[in-house]
């Protein structure tokens, strides 16, 4: 995914949401911002609805890019 996210000339915003696994969510903020520093990257929990259908430790990057 982060070498996908790596081809678009302009990265606007990324975001992480997860199912209960903040610690893993917070280390992937910081590789994410080790490449793009200028980017405040939201971490959050995911809706209750994916976390039935994912279970714990479920992680997904969202991203909007050019």
């Amino acid at each position: 995914v982060i070498e996908k996210m790596q081809s678009y000339n302009e990265m606007i915003a990324i975001g992480i949401s997860h199912a209960g696994v903040p610690e893993v969510a917070e280390k992937m903020a910081a590789r994410l911002n080790a490449i793009w520093p200028d980017i405040k990257i939201e971490v959050t929990n995911t809706t209750p609805i994916v976390s039935t259908h994912t279970g714990i430790g479920a992680l997904a990057i969202l991203y909007h890019a050019r």
